[in-house]
């Protein structure tokens, strides 16, 4: 039978061809049929279980003979609870929500309910209203047991704030228990709103985000609130939003709990404390910071609970599981985990460490913070504030001789030295470095004052890792690859699959179509191969070629075996993984392919390469095959002022936002992603002006304008950049920088300084 239209102007008729609809759909036999015609609309659900249809399956048939939206689960945080009162919502099961789009939504069990229709038309002032399908069952529960979180703690900040009482803070203060662990047993009750308001908000939101596997609670300062947000499975999802007043004082409170100084709110302050919540045991580290509308808080949540996992559980394949425990089991040398913020290095080292006997050898670890125990370890925290420093447990821990040391992060460059002098002595060490892959952890260590023969000698290891959100494995969708989507993955293998997966939603997942996070690895074992290219000397992005090309197992390899497994969708990699690889891996060898032998021989010749930017290994070819990486942009609409203006910035969104800006007043502009790409735009043309970035692979801004100088080139240079140091600035300007401009970028400042410096 044909689907019909939303219910927004029904008729009589409507109800009747529904049962029509019913009959067909059921299969019933003759005395069900009976039945069914006797069917009353407003009992619709009651009646229905006479011929054998339960609740599901009727709001199921619903849903799809009106071609609305079926509800199998409902966020509790979504329902909006001011605009129907609880009683109107339990005897009509109708409920309004907030849907994923920010719109609201209602969602009812009998939309054949013509008064319950003109009620929901009403409230949204006879606007079409989106309406949703769900079983009555579904709707109750949900009115039985639930009310809002935000909702209760927006009521308790509004009483706060009514009160107007300045001693709030110091009540908030004064009523903490000086114990050292926090105790929420159970989740806050709301008798305690009226003796205790500060204390009910602070553990209502411990107690929701450890309810909600959050690992950080931000609290967050605006012009006239305070907002609440949690990071689940790497995302940020708004929580609760707190009155000004409210904030401060739940700030305070938290302050005290931390140790941490009240009465400072302008610096930067760090501060712990342990709690048992729900009958598990966190460690909690806070941190402060000022913003312009006050103080902000990030509180991490640790589950010290959390056994340490298998190597293959965090998701590194077999090889990879099984070189690490391998190379864990030398007796000296460095192995260093890699990653960005969140990505679950100590994780990794923990479960490492776990698999490595230390009861027959020693371990040490100087850690900021310990994050987790270790058992048989003599685990050592820094506490500057007690003047127990990192040097202080170094020089401590070598004179007692272990046999393995972690030392946390390596953060400086005394620590990075360190560790390789620890590794030239005997001792096996292990460390962790913010980086994005292992090759940039090789350009992060040489910033750090470590040299590259020093990185060959002592390195035995170095691992990689993301965290990305995994598809929920019970509602996947699954569907054929776009020919855009194969494409980009041509770049990293040949054996590109048929089909990939998307998130979907449902209940299990909370309608968020994922499940967890998943980690995509890459190992980088120092054998003779690796220790040669990293003495060569190439660049960063040299060697991930290299890497790339004598097969290498790399991240993109990975993420792109979990996307074949459906573990991973396309997008999650595209953005978090391959649009950084293909950067990487658009090597310097490929680039100066692009140019012909001439503008190579120019550029070899007067160019002082350091050890990190040599271009010994690169292959030059004809330029009609490749053609240079640089890209002309005609001017906008506007006649052209004949000025031609070079952009170099290796941020491609930046570089076609900076480029349309000019050309759109009139500039001939051309850009490039590197200081390389520059270099050969240069010698085949000439500019009138240069916008440059300070940092980027291969050749940064600084060597780029040295070079320039050097060969005699009068072109004005503009630095544009995120680096907000006054040494740099200075820098820019002693090397012969005719401007240098911040970024964010301003679209007005821009142009009116570009004029200015034209005009000289």
């Amino acid at each position: 039978m044909k689907q019909k239209r939303l219910p927004l102007d029904q008729t009589p008729s409507d109800y009747t061809e529904f049962i029509e609809y019913l009959k067909d759909s059921l299969n019933l036999d003759n005395e069900a049929i009976s039945r069914i015609n006797l069917l009353d609309r407003l009992s619709l659900y009651e009646s229905a279980k006479d011929i054998g249809a339960d609740e599901e399956t009727l709001a199921r048939y619903i849903a799809e003979y009106l071609q609305l939206e079926y509800f199998p689960y409902i966020d509790p945080e979504s329902i909006l609870t001011e605009v129907f009162t609880a009683p109107f919502s339990r005897s009509n099961f109708v409920l309004a929500i907030k849907d994923s789009d920010g719109e609201t939504t209602y969602v009812l069990s009998n939309p054949f309910n013509l008064q319950l229709r003109d009620a929901i038309d009403m409230v949204a002032q006879r606007k079409a209203s989106r309406i949703g399908i769900a079983q009555p069952d579904s709707i109750l529960a949900l009115l039985k047991t639930y009310t809002p979180k935000e909702q209760e703690v927006k009521i308790v900040s509004s009483r706060i704030e009514d009160e107007d009482n300045p001693d709030n803070e110091k009540d908030a203060i004064s009523e903490l228990i000086k114990s050292a662990i926090l105790e929420i047993e159970h989740e806050p009750h709301k008798d305690d709103i009226n003796t205790s308001p500060i204390k009910y908000i602070a553990d209502k939101i411990i107690y929701t985000a450890v309810e909600d596997k959050a690992s950080d609670i931000h609290m967050e300062p605006k012009a006239d609130k305070v907002v609440v947000r949690y990071r689940i499975d790497g995302d940020m999802v708004d929580r609760f939003t707190l009155k000004p007043r409210t904030g401060k004082t739940l700030l305070s409170r938290f302050k005290v709990m931390a140790n941490i100084d009240i009465a400072e709110r302008r610096k930067p302050q760090d501060g712990a404390l342990e709690a048992r919540i729900g009958g598990k045991f966190f460690k909690m580290r806070l941190t402060t910071t000022s913003t312009p509308f006050g103080e902000s808080l990030i509180i991490r949540l640790l589950d010290m609970d959390t056994k340490p996992m298998e190597l293959a559980e965090l998701g590194m394949t077999d090889t990879q599981a099984e070189t690490m425990y391998e190379v864990s089991q030398q007796h000296s040398g460095a192995i260093i985990v890699v990653g960005t913020t969140g990505s679950g290095k100590s994780t990794t080292i923990y479960s490492l460490i776990s698999n490595i006997d230390i009861k027959n050898r020693s371990l040490m670890t100087i850690e900021d913070p310990v994050e987790y125990d270790i058992a048989y370890a003599n685990q050592q925290e820094v506490n500057e504030k007690a003047g127990v420093t990192f040097e202080a447990l170094l020089k401590s821990a070598v004179r007692q001789d272990p046999d393995i040391i972690f030392l946390g992060e390596i953060r400086d460059p005394f620590t990075a030295k360190t560790v390789m002098d620890l590794t030239s002595t005997g001792h096996m060490t292990f460390g962790t470095l913010h980086s994005a892959n292992t090759t940039t952890s090789i350009g992060r260590l040489e910033r750090l004052g470590v040299s590259r023969a020093d990185l060959a000698d002592s390195v035995l290891l170095i691992a990689s890792q993301r965290l990305l959100k995994r598809l929920c494995p019970d509602c996947r969708k699954i569907r054929s690859i776009k020919p855009e989507e194969a494409e980009m993955l041509s770049h990293f293998t040949d054996n590109i699959p048929d089909r990939v997966a998307d998130p979907a939603g449902c209940p299990k997942c909370k309608n968020k179509g994922y499940k967890g996070r998943q980690g995509i690895f890459e190992i980088l074992k120092f054998n003779p191969e690796v220790i040669e290219t990293v003495r060569s000397g190439e660049s960063v992005s040299a060697m991930r070629q290299r890497f790339h090309d004598s097969g290498q197992y790399l991240m993109s390899d990975h993420a792109i075996d979990k996307l074949r497994d459906f573990s991973l969708c396309y997008n999650d990699i595209y953005h978090s993984i391959l649009l950084e690889e293909k950067r990487l891996t658009g090597s310097i060898k490929k680039k100066i392919k692009a140019a012909s032998t001439e503008h190579l021989t120019y550029f070899k010749e007067d160019v002082s390469i350091q050890p990190s930017e040599s271009v010994s290994t690169v292959e030059s070819q004809p330029r009609e095959k490749h053609g240079v990486a640089v890209i002309k942009h005609r001017t906008g609409g506007r006649a052209s002022t004949g000025t031609r203006i070079l952009i170099v910035d290796d941020d491609p969104d930046l570089r076609e936002f900076i480029s349309f800006i000019l050309s759109s007043n009139g500039y001939d502009v051309t850009s490039t992603g590197d200081g390389i790409d520059a270099i050969v735009a240069l010698s085949m043309q000439k500019f009138d002006l240069i916008i440059s970035d300070v940092d980027m692979p291969n050749l940064n801004g600084f060597k780029l304008l040295e070079i320039i100088i050097n060969k005699g080139i009068e072109t004005p240079v503009v630095f544009l950049t995120g680096r907000d140091k006054a040494e740099d600035e200075v820098k820019g300007y002693e090397l012969g920088a005719e401007d240098y401009i911040r970024k964010p970028l301003h679209k007005e400042t821009l142009l009116l300084r570009i004029k200015k410096i034209l005009k000289r």
